[in-house]
Protein backbone atom coordinates (compact mmCIF):
# COMPACT_ATOMS: atom_id res chain seq x y z
CA UNK A 1 0.00 0.00 0.00
CA UNK A 2 1.09 3.69 -0.64
CA UNK A 3 3.48 4.86 2.07
CA UNK A 4 1.78 7.80 3.79
CA UNK A 5 1.24 9.16 7.34
CA UNK A 6 -2.21 8.55 8.87
CA UNK A 7 -1.74 11.69 10.71
CA UNK A 8 -0.65 13.97 8.19
CA UNK A 9 -2.96 16.99 8.38
CA UNK A 10 -2.11 20.68 7.78
CA UNK A 11 -5.28 22.58 8.95
CA UNK A 12 -5.32 26.26 9.74
CA UNK A 13 -5.01 25.73 13.81
CA UNK A 14 -1.76 23.70 13.01
CA UNK A 15 1.14 25.66 13.66
CA UNK A 16 4.71 25.32 11.64
CA UNK A 17 6.19 23.56 14.36
CA UNK A 18 3.72 21.29 14.46
CA UNK A 19 3.55 20.23 10.81
CA UNK A 20 7.45 19.94 10.90
CA UNK A 21 7.16 17.35 14.11
CA UNK A 22 4.66 15.56 11.67
CA UNK A 23 6.86 15.41 8.56
CA UNK A 24 9.96 14.13 10.67
CA UNK A 25 7.68 11.29 11.46
CA UNK A 26 7.82 10.01 7.86
CA UNK A 27 11.14 7.94 8.48
CA UNK A 28 9.85 6.69 11.58
CA UNK A 29 7.23 5.05 8.79
CA UNK A 30 9.57 4.44 6.50
CA UNK A 31 11.99 1.91 8.99
CA UNK A 32 8.77 0.25 10.17
CA UNK A 33 7.62 -0.59 6.70
CA UNK A 34 11.13 -2.14 6.11
CA UNK A 35 10.73 -3.93 9.12
CA UNK A 36 7.64 -5.54 8.10
CA UNK A 37 8.55 -5.86 4.78
CA UNK A 38 12.39 -6.56 4.60
CA UNK A 39 12.30 -10.46 4.89
CA UNK A 40 9.32 -11.09 2.16
CA UNK A 41 11.45 -8.59 -0.67
CA UNK A 42 14.62 -9.72 0.30
CA UNK A 43 15.13 -13.32 0.89
CA UNK A 44 13.59 -14.84 -2.05
CA UNK A 45 15.41 -13.04 -4.55
CA UNK A 46 19.11 -12.20 -2.75
CA UNK A 47 21.42 -14.75 -2.42
CA UNK A 48 23.52 -15.09 0.22
CA UNK A 49 26.17 -12.14 0.37
CA UNK A 50 29.40 -12.72 2.09
CA UNK A 51 31.86 -10.45 4.06
CA UNK A 52 32.61 -7.40 3.66
CA UNK A 53 28.71 -7.03 2.62
CA UNK A 54 27.75 -8.81 5.92
CA UNK A 55 25.86 -6.30 7.47
CA UNK A 56 23.60 -5.32 4.13
CA UNK A 57 21.32 -6.55 1.71
CA UNK A 58 22.17 -5.84 -1.72
CA UNK A 59 20.37 -5.82 -4.59
CA UNK A 60 20.44 -4.02 -7.93
CA UNK A 61 17.66 -1.29 -8.24
CA UNK A 62 16.54 -2.62 -11.46
CA UNK A 63 15.74 -5.88 -10.00
CA UNK A 64 12.07 -7.25 -9.78
CA UNK A 65 12.20 -7.71 -6.03
CA UNK A 66 13.08 -4.07 -5.79
CA UNK A 67 10.35 -3.08 -8.39
CA UNK A 68 7.62 -4.60 -6.42
CA UNK A 69 9.57 -3.10 -2.78
CA UNK A 70 8.87 0.69 -4.45
CA UNK A 71 5.55 -0.23 -5.87
CA UNK A 72 4.35 -1.29 -2.43
CA UNK A 73 5.95 2.19 -0.42
CA UNK A 74 3.46 4.34 -3.08
CA UNK A 75 6.28 4.70 -5.65
CA UNK A 76 4.15 3.11 -8.19
CA UNK A 77 5.93 2.49 -12.14
CA UNK A 78 4.19 5.22 -13.50
CA UNK A 79 6.00 8.29 -12.49
CA UNK A 80 7.46 7.51 -9.36
CA UNK A 81 5.14 8.96 -7.23
CA UNK A 82 1.71 7.98 -6.55
CA UNK A 83 -1.07 10.88 -6.29
CA UNK A 84 -0.48 10.19 -2.32
CA UNK A 85 2.87 11.20 -1.88
CA UNK A 86 2.43 13.62 -4.40
CA UNK A 87 -0.61 15.33 -2.53
CA UNK A 88 1.71 14.83 0.69
CA UNK A 89 4.32 16.99 -1.36
CA UNK A 90 2.06 19.91 -1.94
CA UNK A 91 0.41 20.15 1.36
CA UNK A 92 3.95 20.51 2.69
CA UNK A 93 4.47 23.46 0.60
CA UNK A 94 1.07 25.00 0.80
CA UNK A 95 1.49 24.90 4.80
CA UNK A 96 4.89 26.70 3.94
CA UNK A 97 2.94 29.42 1.68
CA UNK A 98 0.48 29.56 4.86
CA UNK A 99 3.06 30.30 7.66
CA UNK A 100 4.45 33.09 5.26
CA UNK A 101 1.16 34.57 5.91
CA UNK A 102 0.27 33.89 9.33
CA UNK A 103 2.01 36.83 11.85
CA UNK A 104 1.87 34.10 14.92
CA UNK A 105 4.44 32.03 13.46
CA UNK A 106 8.49 33.01 14.53
CA UNK A 107 11.47 32.27 12.20
CA UNK A 108 12.32 29.33 14.37
CA UNK A 109 9.29 27.83 13.42
CA UNK A 110 9.82 28.70 9.59
CA UNK A 111 12.99 27.51 9.99
CA UNK A 112 12.18 24.11 11.52
CA UNK A 113 9.70 23.70 8.57
CA UNK A 114 11.86 25.10 5.69
CA UNK A 115 14.50 21.86 7.06
CA UNK A 116 12.37 19.53 6.56
CA UNK A 117 10.49 20.38 3.52
CA UNK A 118 14.37 20.40 2.39
CA UNK A 119 14.82 16.63 3.21
CA UNK A 120 11.21 15.91 1.56
CA UNK A 121 12.20 17.74 -1.61
CA UNK A 122 15.51 16.03 -1.71
CA UNK A 123 14.19 12.50 -1.33
CA UNK A 124 11.50 13.16 -4.26
CA UNK A 125 14.49 14.50 -6.28
CA UNK A 126 16.45 11.68 -5.74
CA UNK A 127 13.66 8.75 -5.89
CA UNK A 128 12.88 10.34 -9.17
CA UNK A 129 16.52 9.79 -10.70
CA UNK A 130 16.72 6.52 -9.16
CA UNK A 131 13.34 5.46 -10.80
CA UNK A 132 14.14 7.17 -14.32
CA UNK A 133 17.69 5.42 -14.34
CA UNK A 134 16.69 2.54 -12.28
CA UNK A 135 19.64 -0.25 -13.93
CA UNK A 136 22.40 2.47 -12.60
CA UNK A 137 21.68 2.26 -8.81
CA UNK A 138 21.97 -0.42 -6.27
CA UNK A 139 19.85 -0.91 -3.07
CA UNK A 140 21.48 -1.86 0.35
CA UNK A 141 19.08 -2.20 3.67
CA UNK A 142 21.60 -2.29 6.54
CA UNK A 143 19.71 -3.31 9.69
CA UNK A 144 21.05 -1.45 12.47
CA UNK A 145 19.50 -3.20 16.19
CA UNK A 146 15.69 -2.36 15.90
CA UNK A 147 16.33 0.32 13.07
CA UNK A 148 16.92 -0.33 9.44
CA UNK A 149 18.86 1.83 7.05
CA UNK A 150 17.72 2.11 3.61
CA UNK A 151 20.45 3.54 1.49
CA UNK A 152 20.42 4.11 -2.74
CA UNK A 153 23.91 4.40 -4.30
CA UNK A 154 24.22 5.75 -7.51
CA UNK A 155 26.82 3.99 -9.62
CA UNK A 156 26.95 6.00 -12.67
CA UNK A 157 27.75 9.74 -12.62
CA UNK A 158 26.50 10.23 -15.85
CA UNK A 159 23.33 10.03 -14.85
CA UNK A 160 23.81 13.26 -12.79
CA UNK A 161 25.70 14.78 -15.29
CA UNK A 162 22.99 14.18 -17.87
CA UNK A 163 20.56 16.53 -15.42
CA UNK A 164 22.21 19.73 -16.19
CA UNK A 165 24.16 18.65 -19.61
CA UNK A 166 20.49 17.81 -21.61
CA UNK A 167 19.26 21.52 -20.78
CA UNK A 168 22.48 23.70 -21.70
CA UNK A 169 23.13 24.44 -24.72
CA UNK A 170 26.90 23.62 -24.69
CA UNK A 171 28.97 21.86 -21.47
CA UNK A 172 32.84 22.58 -21.43
CA UNK A 173 34.53 20.63 -18.86
CA UNK A 174 37.89 22.74 -18.02
CA UNK A 175 40.25 21.76 -15.32
CA UNK A 176 44.19 20.79 -14.80
CA UNK A 177 43.56 17.79 -13.06
CA UNK A 178 40.60 15.78 -14.74
CA UNK A 179 43.19 13.02 -16.04
CA UNK A 180 43.32 10.77 -17.45
CA UNK A 181 40.04 12.08 -19.74
CA UNK A 182 39.23 8.79 -21.18
CA UNK A 183 38.39 7.12 -18.07
CA UNK A 184 36.47 10.68 -17.33
CA UNK A 185 34.81 9.90 -20.37
CA UNK A 186 34.10 6.40 -19.83
CA UNK A 187 32.22 7.26 -16.21
CA UNK A 188 30.03 9.45 -18.08
CA UNK A 189 28.56 6.87 -20.72
CA UNK A 190 25.15 7.11 -19.15
CA UNK A 191 25.01 10.49 -19.96
CA UNK A 192 23.25 10.46 -23.39
CA UNK A 193 24.34 14.41 -24.01
CA UNK A 194 27.90 12.96 -24.21
CA UNK A 195 26.99 10.09 -26.37
CA UNK A 196 25.48 12.43 -28.77
CA UNK A 197 27.23 15.38 -28.71
CA UNK A 198 30.70 15.20 -27.81
CA UNK A 199 33.34 16.71 -30.00
CA UNK A 200 34.99 14.26 -32.98
CA UNK A 201 38.01 15.72 -32.23
CA UNK A 202 38.23 14.69 -28.65
CA UNK A 203 40.08 16.51 -25.67
CA UNK A 204 42.12 19.57 -26.06
CA UNK A 205 45.12 19.43 -24.03
CA UNK A 206 46.93 22.71 -23.75
CA UNK A 207 50.52 22.99 -21.75
CA UNK A 208 50.75 24.87 -18.22
CA UNK A 209 51.58 28.75 -18.13
CA UNK A 210 54.37 28.54 -16.05
CA UNK A 211 57.92 27.97 -17.44
CA UNK A 212 60.30 25.32 -16.52
CA UNK A 213 62.20 27.03 -13.99
CA UNK A 214 58.59 27.41 -12.05
CA UNK A 215 58.09 24.04 -11.18
CA UNK A 216 61.08 20.71 -9.70
CA UNK A 217 58.90 18.15 -9.76
CA UNK A 218 60.33 14.84 -8.46
CA UNK A 219 59.35 11.20 -7.71
CA UNK A 220 61.44 9.99 -4.49
CA UNK A 221 61.58 5.97 -4.13
CA UNK A 222 62.81 5.86 -1.09
CA UNK A 223 63.44 7.64 2.20
CA UNK A 224 66.84 9.74 3.35
CA UNK A 225 69.23 7.46 4.91
CA UNK A 226 67.38 4.49 3.58
CA UNK A 227 67.64 2.81 0.35
CA UNK A 228 64.87 0.30 1.08
CA UNK A 229 61.87 1.44 -1.56
CA UNK A 230 59.30 3.14 -0.29
CA UNK A 231 56.03 0.99 -0.72
CA UNK A 232 53.29 2.98 1.51
CA UNK A 233 50.79 0.22 2.29
CA UNK A 234 48.54 -0.79 5.03
CA UNK A 235 50.59 -3.65 6.40
CA UNK A 236 53.66 -0.97 5.93
CA UNK A 237 52.06 1.91 8.48
CA UNK A 238 52.06 -0.40 10.94
CA UNK A 239 55.62 -0.36 11.18
CA UNK A 240 57.02 2.23 13.43
CA UNK A 241 60.14 2.35 11.80
CA UNK A 242 58.76 2.89 8.10
CA UNK A 243 56.82 5.73 9.93
CA UNK A 244 60.17 7.12 11.24
CA UNK A 245 62.07 6.66 7.93
CA UNK A 246 58.69 8.56 6.01
CA UNK A 247 58.95 11.64 8.90
CA UNK A 248 62.59 11.57 8.48
CA UNK A 249 62.27 12.24 5.02
CA UNK A 250 59.80 14.95 5.19
CA UNK A 251 61.78 16.65 7.47
CA UNK A 252 64.66 17.01 5.34
CA UNK A 253 62.40 18.45 2.67
CA UNK A 254 60.92 21.18 4.64
CA UNK A 255 64.20 22.39 5.77
CA UNK A 256 65.02 23.54 2.33
CA UNK A 257 61.35 24.93 1.56
CA UNK A 258 60.13 28.42 2.46
CA UNK A 259 56.38 29.53 3.31
CA UNK A 260 54.12 26.79 3.37
CA UNK A 261 54.02 23.09 3.08
CA UNK A 262 51.31 20.56 2.12
CA UNK A 263 52.10 16.66 2.97
CA UNK A 264 48.99 14.23 2.04
CA UNK A 265 49.15 10.93 3.58
CA UNK A 266 46.42 8.42 2.33
CA UNK A 267 43.92 8.43 5.27
CA UNK A 268 43.31 9.78 8.88
CA UNK A 269 43.88 6.36 10.28
CA UNK A 270 47.64 7.03 8.61
CA UNK A 271 47.77 10.35 9.92
CA UNK A 272 46.99 8.94 13.79
CA UNK A 273 49.64 6.99 13.39
CA UNK A 274 52.40 9.12 12.15
CA UNK A 275 51.88 11.49 14.42
CA UNK A 276 51.98 8.70 17.70
CA UNK A 277 54.92 7.51 16.27
CA UNK A 278 56.83 10.75 15.40
CA UNK A 279 55.51 12.29 18.92
CA UNK A 280 56.69 9.02 20.96
CA UNK A 281 60.19 9.26 18.83
CA UNK A 282 60.72 12.82 19.21
CA UNK A 283 60.46 14.01 15.76
CA UNK A 284 57.41 15.83 15.85
CA UNK A 285 59.27 18.51 18.08
CA UNK A 286 61.76 18.73 15.44
CA UNK A 287 59.43 19.51 12.79
CA UNK A 288 58.25 22.34 14.88
CA UNK A 289 61.78 23.64 14.90
CA UNK A 290 61.57 24.14 11.49
CA UNK A 291 57.94 24.82 10.79
CA UNK A 292 54.85 25.93 12.28
CA UNK A 293 52.91 22.34 12.34
CA UNK A 294 49.05 22.33 11.54
CA UNK A 295 47.11 18.92 10.97
CA UNK A 296 43.84 18.71 9.24
CA UNK A 297 40.95 18.49 11.40
CA UNK A 298 37.88 15.77 11.22
CA UNK A 299 35.43 18.31 11.97
CA UNK A 300 34.77 20.28 9.59
CA UNK A 301 33.87 23.27 12.41
CA UNK A 302 37.38 23.63 13.26
CA UNK A 303 38.31 24.36 9.79
CA UNK A 304 38.84 27.80 9.73
CA UNK A 305 40.99 27.88 13.09
CA UNK A 306 43.30 25.45 11.06
CA UNK A 307 43.35 27.85 8.05
CA UNK A 308 44.12 30.47 10.18
CA UNK A 309 47.29 28.85 12.01
CA UNK A 310 48.28 27.62 9.04
CA UNK A 311 48.35 31.07 7.04
CA UNK A 312 49.50 33.18 10.44
CA UNK A 313 53.04 30.74 10.52
CA UNK A 314 53.44 31.17 6.49
CA UNK A 315 52.96 35.06 7.02
CA UNK A 316 54.42 35.74 10.43
CA UNK A 317 57.73 33.18 10.46
CA UNK A 318 59.83 30.14 8.98
CA UNK A 319 56.78 28.99 7.07
CA UNK A 320 53.83 26.31 8.29
CA UNK A 321 53.47 22.36 7.69
CA UNK A 322 49.98 21.29 6.88
CA UNK A 323 49.36 17.62 7.01
CA UNK A 324 46.10 16.56 5.48
CA UNK A 325 44.71 13.67 3.70
CA UNK A 326 43.80 13.50 -0.16
CA UNK A 327 40.02 13.72 -0.84
CA UNK A 328 39.97 15.82 2.69
CA UNK A 329 38.78 19.78 2.86
CA UNK A 330 42.40 21.08 2.34
CA UNK A 331 42.71 19.17 -0.65
CA UNK A 332 39.90 21.41 -2.26
CA UNK A 333 38.08 24.41 -2.14
CA UNK A 334 41.25 26.59 -0.87
CA UNK A 335 43.25 28.79 -3.08
CA UNK A 336 47.08 28.28 -1.46
CA UNK A 337 48.83 31.02 -4.01
CA UNK A 338 52.33 31.83 -3.51
CA UNK A 339 53.71 31.67 -0.16
CA UNK A 340 51.03 29.87 0.92
CA UNK A 341 52.05 26.58 -0.94
CA UNK A 342 55.81 26.40 -2.19
CA UNK A 343 55.35 22.49 -1.88
CA UNK A 344 53.04 19.85 -2.45
CA UNK A 345 54.50 16.31 -0.61
CA UNK A 346 52.25 13.18 -1.99
CA UNK A 347 52.80 10.22 0.30
CA UNK A 348 51.63 7.17 -0.71
CA UNK A 349 48.68 6.16 -3.50
CA UNK A 350 45.37 6.68 -1.88
CA UNK A 351 43.46 3.79 -2.83
CA UNK A 352 39.34 4.26 -1.19
CA UNK A 353 38.82 1.40 0.90
CA UNK A 354 38.76 -2.53 -0.69
CA UNK A 355 36.27 -3.40 2.49
CA UNK A 356 33.50 -0.30 1.77
CA UNK A 357 30.26 -1.42 1.11
CA UNK A 358 29.89 1.25 -1.61
CA UNK A 359 33.34 0.14 -2.97
CA UNK A 360 32.76 -3.18 -2.90
CA UNK A 361 29.42 -2.56 -4.32
CA UNK A 362 30.45 0.08 -7.59
CA UNK A 363 33.48 -2.42 -8.21
CA UNK A 364 30.93 -5.59 -8.61
CA UNK A 365 28.89 -3.56 -10.51
CA UNK A 366 31.19 -2.20 -13.02
CA UNK A 367 32.16 -5.64 -13.86
CA UNK A 368 28.41 -6.56 -14.44
CA UNK A 369 28.52 -3.82 -16.78
CA UNK A 370 31.40 -4.99 -18.30
CA UNK A 371 30.44 -8.54 -19.37
CA UNK A 372 26.83 -6.83 -20.67
CA UNK A 373 28.61 -4.88 -22.88
CA UNK A 374 30.46 -7.64 -25.29
CA UNK A 375 33.97 -7.02 -22.81
CA UNK A 376 33.72 -3.50 -21.64
CA UNK A 377 34.27 -1.76 -24.22
CA UNK A 378 34.04 1.87 -23.66
CA UNK A 379 33.19 1.21 -19.62
CA UNK A 380 35.13 1.11 -16.87
CA UNK A 381 36.04 -2.69 -15.18
CA UNK A 382 35.85 -2.51 -11.20
CA UNK A 383 40.08 -2.92 -10.89
CA UNK A 384 40.13 0.01 -13.83
CA UNK A 385 37.54 2.58 -11.47
CA UNK A 386 39.53 1.55 -8.18
CA UNK A 387 42.81 2.41 -9.54
CA UNK A 388 41.07 5.95 -11.08
CA UNK A 389 40.05 7.12 -7.70
CA UNK A 390 43.61 6.80 -6.49
CA UNK A 391 44.84 8.75 -9.26
CA UNK A 392 42.22 11.32 -9.13
CA UNK A 393 43.05 12.23 -5.64
CA UNK A 394 46.34 12.68 -6.36
CA UNK A 395 46.44 15.05 -9.02
CA UNK A 396 43.91 16.87 -6.70
CA UNK A 397 46.24 17.10 -4.35
CA UNK A 398 49.16 18.17 -7.11
CA UNK A 399 46.55 20.95 -7.82
CA UNK A 400 46.89 22.96 -4.76
CA UNK A 401 50.27 23.88 -6.37
CA UNK A 402 50.99 26.83 -8.92
CA UNK A 403 47.61 28.52 -8.78
CA UNK A 404 48.60 31.70 -11.27
CA UNK A 405 51.41 32.63 -13.53
CA UNK A 406 53.89 34.02 -11.64
CA UNK A 407 53.69 31.27 -8.65
CA UNK A 408 56.59 28.61 -8.63
CA UNK A 409 56.98 25.63 -5.82
CA UNK A 410 57.63 21.94 -6.11
CA UNK A 411 55.97 18.93 -6.30
CA UNK A 412 57.64 15.83 -4.37
CA UNK A 413 55.86 12.26 -4.52
CA UNK A 414 57.68 9.99 -1.92
CA UNK A 415 56.79 6.45 -3.08
CA UNK A 416 58.50 3.92 -5.65
CA UNK A 417 55.25 2.94 -7.26
CA UNK A 418 55.20 6.21 -9.23
CA UNK A 419 59.13 5.86 -10.47
CA UNK A 420 59.49 4.99 -14.20
CA UNK A 421 61.68 1.56 -13.24
CA UNK A 422 63.15 0.16 -10.45
CA UNK A 423 62.25 -2.54 -7.51
CA UNK A 424 58.29 -2.06 -6.24
CA UNK A 425 57.88 0.42 -9.79
CA UNK A 426 54.54 0.08 -11.04
CA UNK A 427 54.70 3.83 -13.15
CA UNK A 428 51.31 5.27 -11.69
CA UNK A 429 53.03 8.59 -13.33
CA UNK A 430 51.28 7.89 -16.64
CA UNK A 431 48.03 8.69 -15.27
CA UNK A 432 48.90 12.07 -13.94
CA UNK A 433 48.34 15.21 -15.75
CA UNK A 434 50.23 15.74 -18.31
CA UNK A 435 51.60 19.10 -17.31
CA UNK A 436 53.41 17.05 -14.49
CA UNK A 437 54.81 14.74 -16.46
CA UNK A 438 56.66 16.49 -18.54
CA UNK A 439 58.56 18.16 -15.52
CA UNK A 440 58.30 14.96 -13.17
CA UNK A 441 61.84 13.18 -12.68
CA UNK A 442 62.68 9.93 -10.88
CA UNK A 443 65.69 10.89 -8.18
CA UNK A 444 67.91 7.97 -8.06
CA UNK A 445 68.67 5.97 -4.69
CA UNK A 446 72.04 5.87 -3.80
CA UNK A 447 73.91 3.50 -0.91
CA UNK A 448 72.69 5.43 1.95
CA UNK A 449 69.32 6.33 0.70
CA UNK A 450 68.23 9.38 -1.25
CA UNK A 451 71.18 11.30 -3.65
CA UNK A 452 72.38 14.35 -1.02
CA UNK A 453 72.14 16.01 -4.79
CA UNK A 454 67.81 16.07 -4.22
CA UNK A 455 68.15 18.60 -1.62
CA UNK A 456 70.60 20.50 -2.80
CA UNK A 457 68.74 20.89 -6.44
CA UNK A 458 65.71 21.56 -4.11
CA UNK A 459 67.58 24.27 -2.04
CA UNK A 460 68.76 26.00 -5.55
CA UNK A 461 65.40 25.66 -6.68
CA UNK A 462 63.69 28.01 -4.69
CA UNK A 463 66.98 30.46 -4.11
CA UNK A 464 66.73 30.49 -8.64
CA UNK A 465 63.06 31.37 -8.49
CA UNK A 466 62.94 33.89 -5.69
CA UNK A 467 65.54 36.16 -7.65
CA UNK A 468 63.61 35.58 -11.21
CA UNK A 469 61.47 38.85 -11.91
CA UNK A 470 57.85 38.13 -12.34
CA UNK A 471 56.88 37.22 -15.46
CA UNK A 472 54.55 39.85 -16.57
CA UNK A 473 50.80 40.03 -16.36
CA UNK A 474 48.95 38.41 -19.29
CA UNK A 475 46.25 41.07 -21.38
CA UNK A 476 42.50 40.73 -20.06
CA UNK A 477 41.15 36.92 -20.97
CA UNK A 478 38.63 36.75 -23.53
CA UNK A 479 35.24 36.68 -22.96
CA UNK A 480 34.02 32.93 -21.75
CA UNK A 481 32.07 32.68 -24.47
CA UNK A 482 32.56 34.70 -28.12
CA UNK A 483 29.85 36.87 -28.48
CA UNK A 484 28.45 37.10 -32.39
CA UNK A 485 30.23 40.14 -34.34
CA UNK A 486 29.42 42.05 -37.76
CA UNK A 487 32.30 41.65 -39.64
CA UNK A 488 33.58 42.65 -43.46
CA UNK A 489 33.65 39.72 -45.91
CA UNK A 490 37.66 38.71 -45.58
CA UNK A 491 37.56 36.04 -48.67
CA UNK A 492 35.34 35.29 -51.20
CA UNK A 493 32.47 37.78 -53.04
CA UNK A 494 32.09 41.11 -51.15
CA UNK A 495 29.33 40.82 -48.56
CA UNK A 496 29.62 37.10 -48.51
CA UNK A 497 30.24 36.17 -44.51
CA UNK A 498 33.12 33.89 -43.74
CA UNK A 499 32.80 30.22 -43.07
CA UNK A 500 30.80 29.94 -39.24
CA UNK A 501 33.56 28.62 -37.27
CA UNK A 502 32.85 26.23 -33.91
CA UNK A 503 34.49 27.69 -30.42
CA UNK A 504 36.99 24.67 -30.23
CA UNK A 505 38.20 25.78 -33.62
CA UNK A 506 39.29 29.53 -32.21
CA UNK A 507 40.50 27.42 -29.37
CA UNK A 508 43.09 25.92 -32.04
CA UNK A 509 43.51 28.83 -34.55
CA UNK A 510 45.99 30.71 -34.85
CA UNK A 511 44.63 33.68 -34.33
CA UNK A 512 42.51 34.19 -31.14
CA UNK A 513 41.39 38.23 -32.43
CA UNK A 514 39.42 37.11 -35.56
CA UNK A 515 36.44 38.10 -36.23
CA UNK A 516 33.53 35.59 -35.89
CA UNK A 517 30.07 36.19 -38.30
CA UNK A 518 26.90 36.11 -36.73
CA UNK A 519 24.49 32.95 -35.45
CA UNK A 520 24.56 30.51 -32.79
CA UNK A 521 27.17 28.00 -32.38
CA UNK A 522 26.38 24.21 -32.85
CA UNK A 523 25.27 22.66 -29.65
CA UNK A 524 28.78 20.33 -28.22
CA UNK A 525 30.04 19.12 -25.79
CA UNK A 526 33.84 18.78 -24.99
CA UNK A 527 36.54 17.81 -22.60
CA UNK A 528 39.63 20.40 -22.36
CA UNK A 529 42.12 19.60 -19.97
CA UNK A 530 43.46 22.99 -18.50
CA UNK A 531 46.97 23.24 -17.19
CA UNK A 532 46.19 24.95 -14.14
CA UNK A 533 44.76 28.86 -14.86
CA UNK A 534 45.31 28.47 -18.47
CA UNK A 535 43.88 31.51 -20.44
CA UNK A 536 42.90 31.35 -24.20
CA UNK A 537 44.27 35.01 -24.44
CA UNK A 538 47.84 33.77 -23.92
CA UNK A 539 49.97 33.63 -27.12
CA UNK A 540 49.36 29.92 -26.86
CA UNK A 541 48.09 28.46 -30.22
CA UNK A 542 49.74 31.36 -32.06
CA UNK A 543 53.03 30.57 -30.96
CA UNK A 544 52.23 26.80 -30.64
CA UNK A 545 51.43 24.04 -33.48
CA UNK A 546 47.91 22.51 -32.93
CA UNK A 547 49.89 19.48 -32.62
CA UNK A 548 51.07 20.38 -29.53
CA UNK A 549 48.20 21.72 -27.74
CA UNK A 550 45.71 18.83 -29.06
CA UNK A 551 45.45 15.90 -26.64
Amino acid sequence: MPLRHSNMRFGERRSCAQAAEELEKLPLQLCAFLGRHRTATTTTTVPAVTSPLDSHVLWGLGSQSTKLFLQQCGLAPSGLLSKTMEELAIEAIDRLLQAQLNESSTDADDAELLSALEKLRDLIFKLRLAHKHSDSYVVAINPQGDATRLCLWLMSPGVLFEVFASQAHCVLLASGTLAPLGALQAELMASDTLASRALREGPLEARHIVHPWQLFAAVLPCADRCNAPIVSTYGNWQSEGFVQALGASVLRLVSYIPGGVLCFLPSYQSLDLALLFWRRSGLWQDLAKVKVLVTEPRQASEMPEAARQFMAGVGGGPGALCFAVYRGKMSEGLDFADDLCRAVICIGVPYPQMNDPVVVAKRRWNDACCRGNGGGHGRLSGDQWYELQAHRAVNQALGRLLRHSGDYGALILLDARWARRGQKSRNLRAKLSGWIQRHLVDWPCSASGLSGNVFGRLKKHFEDAARRPLPALPPPPLPAVPMPLRCEATSGTSGTPPPKRRFVDTLTGANFGGCHPEGSMKPALTFIRMESTWSPALPLASSQSNSEIQG
